[in-house]
């Protein structure tokens, strides 16, 4: 599954989760690299495992609650974007190329955990 699919459904856990839901609560209040980290650090049966929760919390949901998790997470993206915005108009020309630089190199090594754990897999089954 893509990360972002992971770091959503970690949203959603935490904006519909109830007040005794300890494990959403704790994704909800990492940071976005903390809990991307958090996510690709799961085995591939722990991250069914909340997949399936987040699903059950999500089809035990009224439709109001439903929207209005949706409109939170609506309104989180898009005050976590302007802040990016304005963080990146903000940077000189050698921060700018510092981040660029920064999220080719994570972005690398995304790639490599994906392809590391797309061989085991063809491993097993074979």
């Amino acid at each position: 599954m893509k990360p972002l699919y992971w770091i959503i459904a970690a949203a959603v856990l935490g904006l519909a989760a109830p007040a005794g839901a300890e494990e959403a609560n704790d994704l909800a209040n990492m940071s976005p690299e903390e809990r991307r980290a958090y996510l690709e650090g799961l085995s591939e049966e722990e991250r069914r495992a909340l997949q399936e929760k987040r699903r059950a919390l999500c089809e035990s949901m009224s439709d109001e609650e439903r929207a209005e998790a949706r409109k939170r997470m609506r309104e989180q993206r898009d005050a976590r974007r302007e802040e990016k915005r304005e963080r990146w108009e903000s940077m000189s020309e050698e921060e700018r190329a510092a981040v660029r630089e920064k999220r080719r190199e994570r972005d690398k090594l995304r790639d490599k955990r994906r392809r590391d754990r797309d061989a085991d897999r063809d491993d097993e089954s074979t």
